[in-house]
């Protein structure tokens, strides 16, 4: 080994490689060399090697996201909206934050209504989120499609869903051929004599159309596409069956009222119903009337009945644009006005405290 000359550890008479206290070589034979070089080549493929095995893998999402169709039709006028719900679960053993975003390619006259900002989940916690897109229709409307995505984050995952939502509009004049005549005899519970002058009224579940009795000679008749019309369509465009019936109400002076969901008639079928007298009616007296300009949405009032809070908002309808700016009023129990407050656009959220010296309001603008 001659041929080498090795350096140890640096001392005072050492003047190479002083500072790194390194053996130092000083190479003289070539092959000795490239034996060397092949050697430390080899050691740092194995050390790098070690290091990449080494890694922790990384653990799978604790978070599970179920949902039903991403894509559905809205068959107007027998339904008003679609519902996409989707079950968040967190199945690990620490909270979870799940973040929501959802995109605003909406079309300026249909309402959508989604949750947005964070859900935060103990462990074996679920939620149901809930979308709801509900089309404005008028006579003149057309057929549409709308795409959203729906997104959903967390640590160490995220899943998006791309719904689509359609609409299809019936015309309800080409359905004399699937029409049912129901003959309704409406009757006093206590005697079981016929009640004339009564209100019957059969409507559709997206609450678009209504059909109302005629007076017969027998006592009322509706007409109006049949139950087993509605069943059929609910199976082919997938509207819910919990609610493909009609709502059924009637309505006479001196009678409590009567309420029937999910009425599915068939053709040349009957229906008697029974009202209870009432045995007491209630009066009201008008104190004063408030010109606000807008529909209101809200009337809070204090515990003593002292003081009433009012704020503006309406479910619009097709072609109505709601206004910029709303009231939030306060009055006392005479209805003369304490104060009004501008807000930025409709105001769905109101409250009182106990003795009506505060409100709370929560409004389009984003402020409370």
């Amino acid at each position: 080994m001659k041929d080498i000359k090795m350096l140890k550890k640096a001392t005072g008479d050492t003047t190479d490689n002083i500072h790194n206290h390194s053996p130092v070589a000083v190479w003289r034979n070539s092959h000795v060399l490239y034996i060397t070089i092949i050697m430390l080549t080899l050691s740092v493929i194995v050390t790098l090697s070690t290091f990449s095995f080494s890694a922790p893998a990384k653990a799978d999402s604790s978070i599970e996201i179920t949902a039903g169709s991403t894509e559905h039709t809205i068959v107007i006028p027998f339904e008003k909206s679609f519902l996409f719900v989707a079950n968040i679960k967190n199945n690990g053993s620490t909270t979870e934050i799940v973040s929501l975003t959802s995109g605003n390619n909406i079309p300026r006259d249909w309402h959508l209504l989604v949750a947005t900002g964070q859900y935060h989940l103990a462990p074996g916690q679920s939620v149901d989120y809930v979308a709801v897109f509900e089309p404005s229709v008028t006579p003149q409307s057309g057929e549409e499609i709308v795409k959203v995505p729906i997104s959903f984050s967390w640590d160490g995952g995220s899943k998006t869903f791309d719904l689509t939502v359609k609409t299809k509009i019936l015309s309800l004049s080409d359905l004399q051929d699937e029409n049912a005549k129901v003959a309704v005899s409406i009757l006093d519970e206590s005697n079981n004599s016929p009640i004339s002058g009564a209100s019957v009224v059969a409507t559709l579940p997206s609450g678009i159309e209504s059909y109302e009795a005629r007076p017969s000679k027998d006592g009322y008749e509706l007409s109006l596409p049949s139950g087993g019309y509605l069943r059929e369509l609910a199976n082919d465009y997938q509207i819910d069956h919990t609610s493909t019936g009609y709502y059924l109400q009637v309505y006479a002076e001196g009678y409590k009222g009567y309420f029937e969901s999910n009425y599915l008639p068939e053709a040349d079928d009957s229906k008697t119903i029974k009202l209870e007298p009432l045995s007491r009616v209630a009066e009201y007296n008008e104190h004063k009337t408030v010109v606000s300009g807008y529909s209101i949405w809200w009337i809070r009032a204090s515990d003593d009945g002292g003081f009433l809070a009012f704020s503006q908002a309406a479910h619009g309808q097709p072609g109505q644009e709601p206004p910029d700016q709303t009231k939030v009023l306060l009055t006392d129990d005479n209805g003369e006005v304490i104060w009004e407050k501008q807000i930025g656009g409709e105001c769905w959220g109101l409250d009182i405290s106990p003795d009506g010296q505060y409100v709370a309001a929560g409004c389009h603008d984003g402020n409370t």
